[in-house]
């Protein structure tokens, strides 16, 4: 895996991490959209209080910090799976384990973790690995040091936007099938590079960063390459990218795109929906013992 030194999932502050937690659920508030993904949570509902609330802030947080604000995120019923005691879970990309981008906190490993849930991850920052183990997480520096160490299946395993970081794609699942049983579910969460803020600006990627990008149809490929079969594949959009994506074509900062032209955002959330041209590709595996 590729990351700066200085990528935020490494040094989170816990404190500043909180009042951000807060204040995205506010924000998120004016940016849900009228199409909602059949069967699948990933924003709040919509709320007239933490509206009132949102339209408040904007105008200050237009200023600084609300495309980091702006994103809706999934929640357990996203996953199609309850979370309890005794499970084992595995995340590939874990940072520091405090959040698990554009998902809920709550199931960020370390909150998994002393939830009483045997908790394993693969992480490349040395510094990130000492913060881990404070809350029992078994951590290894790859998978393949991953595959030397642990035995048995998982329960769960995810790699939360962590797939378009490897080097190897096809290496990296089929190692991971001998981890995965019959009742194992696993999580691949990437960018859709067929997605429509690709189509507004194609050549806006983060290169060396991401050394892969995927569609429905390669990730599809991929995934019968290496053993797994496709339980839900469904995409969808965050406003904070599309504001991005229109800034970067439209020479406009990104966090005056989000407060001034928020219908515009809305409307192109929707068409994504009702073309299946997410953004992002939210794919849910089992293992494939054809």
């Amino acid at each position: 895996m590729i990351y700066p030194e200085n990528y935020s999932y490494f040094k989170p502050s816990k404190l500043k991490s909180f009042f951000r937690e807060i204040l995205r659920v506010w924000v998120t508030q004016p940016y849900i959209p009228s199409e909602d993904v059949a069967g699948f949570e990933y924003h709040p509902k919509k709320n007239r209080f933490l509206m009132a609330v949102a339209r408040l802030l904007l105008p200050l947080l237009a200023r600084r910090g609300l495309i980091c604000l702006a994103s809706p995120f999934m929640t357990e019923r996203s996953y199609g799976m309850e979370f309890r005691a005794g499970m084992k879970f595995l995340e590939i990309g874990c940072g520091a384990g405090w959040e698990a981008h554009l998902t809920d906190p709550s199931l960020s490993i370390r909150s998994m973790a002393r939830r009483g849930i045997l908790a394993v991850g693969v992480e490349p920052s040395a510094a990130c690995r000492a913060e881990l183990v404070k809350d029992g997480v078994r951590v290894y520096p790859t998978v393949k040091a991953l595959e030397l160490n642990e035995t048995g299946f998982f329960d769960f395993i995810r790699m939360n936007w962590a797939l378009e970081h490897v080097a190897d794609p096809v290496d990296m699942l089929r190692t991971l099938t001998g981890f995965c049983g019959p009742q194992t579910k696993m999580l691949i969460t990437v960018p859709n590079y067929d997605g429509i803020s690709y189509k507004i600006a194609p050549d806006c990627i983060e290169v060396p960063v991401h050394l892969q990008y995927f569609t429905e149809k390669s990730l599809r490929k991929l995934c019968v390459m290496t053993g797994f079969k496709v339980d839900r594949l469904f995409t969808f959009c965050t406003p904070s990218l599309l504001a991005v994506m229109i800034g970067f074509k439209e020479n406009k900062e990104p966090n005056q795109v989000l407060y001034r032209e928020r219908k515009r955002l809305l409307g192109l959330m929707d068409d994504a929906y009702r073309t299946k041209k997410g953004d992002e590709l939210f794919c849910l595996l089992s293992r494939s013992f054809e």
